[in-house]
């Protein structure tokens, strides 16, 4: 989540950048129901988990109307142009937020596999896999940190 709340950020920085006279002026409300009379502390921490997952539900929707604007789609699409730094598969994840700040929410597969984290140089991990048969499989993951300035670093 920290991920998508620093993207979104920056963003609309870019926006503002892109677009002669957009501002960020979009209005956001927040409702909070306070209930002073709960009788017992399990009341009280329910109270509290239905709130925080209120509130989680309501940053996803809010960011997810942000995405959403013209605005925001046009400076993402350019991102290249005006080289604008986003993280990989970044709209993957902008196009799950109601999923993502969903009480619970566990990654599939696809969201693993999207997600990246940066890795400098060459490093090699071994597995050893034991089939239903017993038979036992080694292999080696090799990551090459796959960024531009470190495929020099290949070669050697």
């Amino acid at each position: 989540a920290d991920t998508i709340l620093n993207a979104i950020k920056n963003i609309v920085l870019y926006a503002k950048d892109t677009f002669d006279g957009y501002e960020n002026d979009v209005q956001f409300e927040t409702y909070r129901a306070k209930n002073d009379n709960d009788d017992t502390i399990d009341d009280y921490i329910e109270t509290r988990i239905q709130a925080t997952k209120d509130k989680l539900y309501e940053l996803g929707e809010d960011i997810k109307y942000i995405w959403l604007l013209p605005q925001i789609q046009q400076t993402f699409k350019k991102r290249q142009v005006y080289q604008y730094s986003f993280p990989d598969n970044l709209a993957h994840f902008f196009n799950k937020l109601s999923d993502i700040f969903e009480w619970g929410f566990k990654p599939n597969d696809e969201d693993i596999l999207k997600c990246r984290i940066r890795t400098t140089g060459i490093v090699h991990d071994n597995y050893d896999i034991t089939n239903d048969n017993g038979d036992i499989h080694s292999f080696t993951i090799t990551d090459v940190g796959g960024q531009r300035n470190e495929r020099r670093k290949w070669i050697h």
